[in-house]
């Protein structure tokens, strides 16, 4: 890694995001193999996320005796879960989770009216059809 102070941010593949990191640290977790080829990284200044592979080319050599698992050796094991410090969810991460929260909502609210209307059609069928 040539920037040791280049502020970096690692997601990963359906999972969280991890950053800001330096490169220091993110040289760490590499060597820890915490980032794993197909894990998506950025760097402060890039106009897009590439694959870890393409950035840290050393990846394909601590990789290539390994399963091609998109988790670090460090969280495989469910009781060992993925620790980094550092961790922030950027502005994008957080608006999408509140979306994602608003449609769980909205669809919950959409079930419990349908049933309502349900029930008071059957109520009111049922009031219909036993009356004199």
């Amino acid at each position: 890694m040539s920037d040791p102070n280049a502020v970096w941010y690692i997601q990963v593949p359906n999972g969280p995001q991890y950053g800001p990191a330096t490169g220091a640290v993110v040289e760490n977790w590499i060597k820890e193999r915490r980032i794993s080829p197909k894990m998506l990284v950025w760097k402060e200044g890039w106009s897009q996320w590439v694959e870890a592979e393409n950035a840290f080319p050393e990846l394909a050599r601590l990789f290539s005796n390994s399963s091609s698992l998109d988790l670090p050796a460090s969280a495989r094991n469910e009781s060992s879960p993925l620790e980094i410090s550092a961790v922030s969810l950027t502005p994008h991460i957080r608006e999408k989770l509140k979306k994602r929260e608003k449609i769980s909502r909205n669809t919950v609210i959409l079930i419990v009216l349908t049933g309502m209307i349900v029930l008071l059609g059957f109520l009111l069928f049922w009031i219909l059809g036993n009356s004199p």
